[in-house]
């Protein structure tokens, strides 16, 4: 729960990157305005770019040239959906989150532990590629980073295209879902910033990381790219399924539990029955038991 002046000031410190890690993600977004009347939304919109901030507070001037704070957090989609307000629509700030929802599925008991051997493995692969990068990083005579720039060999630069252009006609169909269309845009700044740590993590341990990215390199950030598209319609039709059956509960508050899952099972036979269920107050058994009847 850091200010952005503390987080400006840190980054200051700290050139290369400060990650910001929130259990909540909605307390995050309700207290955007809470120091400074607003002014940090544009401020998130920006560093996700890149592009360099100036701040100027009471408390004194700030500057970062090349910003970047990579941000991990846990939301509720129900929560998600009430950060759809139309003034965060028409700014894109949802489009930058990158979304992953698992199905709800509770696992047996599972006496399998994961090997000692593995997670030293992992845990060494880390800090491999951690010291690594650092080796990597230079600065000039004015303790400024130098961007180490890697390009795409002919290859890569031909599946990039292919890849850009299928998202540009899915933006262009009449058949894609509104809000898909204004997250795709999104997907073609990260699919490159994909590919970099692609890259990275798998050329690292060469004595020299190679200066070039390949076509496969290309094709497994479009992959992971394809992933959270499909999480973010997953939940996008989950926060809606929600606010529709919370609607009609709202709107029918006289009738009892039964009269009112009659009326949604009239609107929508492929009802969600566990959303159902929980905000009706009952178990899905009853709801099956009233299914019967409708």
């Amino acid at each position: 729960d850091i200010t952005i002046e503390a987080l400006v000031n840190l980054h200051s410190v700290n050139q290369n990157a400060v990650g910001m890690y929130r259990e909540e993600l909605d307390g995050w977004v309700k207290n955007m305005s809470r120091y400074s009347n607003g002014s940090d939304l544009p401020f998130w919109l920006t560093t996700w770019s890149g592009k360099s901030v100036s701040m100027n507070r009471k408390s004194g001037n700030s500057y970062l040239s090349k910003p970047f704070i990579p941000i991990l957090g846990g939301v509720q989609p129900a929560i998600l959906e009430s950060f759809s307000t139309e003034e965060n629509k028409s700014n894109g700030f949802l489009d930058r989150i990158l979304l992953c929802c698992p199905e709800i599925k509770i696992e047996m008991y599972n006496s399998k532990e994961m090997s000692y051997e593995s997670i030293a493995y992992y845990d060494s692969w880390v800090k491999k590629l951690n010291n690594s990068l650092k080796m990597e990083m230079k600065t000039d005579e004015n303790d400024e980073i130098i961007p180490n720039i890697f390009k795409l060999d002919e290859q890569a630069k031909y599946e990039w295209e292919k890849v850009y252009n299928e998202i540009s006609i899915m933006q262009n169909s009449d058949d894609e879902n509104e809000y898909m269309k204004s997250m795709l845009p999104k997907q073609k700044s990260y699919i490159p910033r994909f590919a970099l740590l692609i890259h990275l993590m798998n050329e690292f341990e060469k004595a020299v990381i190679p200066e070039y990215l390949t076509k496969e390199t290309i094709l497994k950030a479009y992959e992971l790219s394809k992933y959270f598209i499909k999480q973010a319609q997953k939940v996008k039709v989950s926060a809606s399924e929600t606010k529709s059956i919370s609607s009609i509960v709202t709107n029918n508050k006289e009738l009892t539990p039964k009269e009112i899952f009659s009326i949604m099972v009239a609107k929508n036979e492929k009802i969600n029955y566990t959303k159902t269920a929980e905000i009706l107050g009952v178990t899905r058994a009853t709801l099956y038991n009233w299914a019967k009847n409708v």
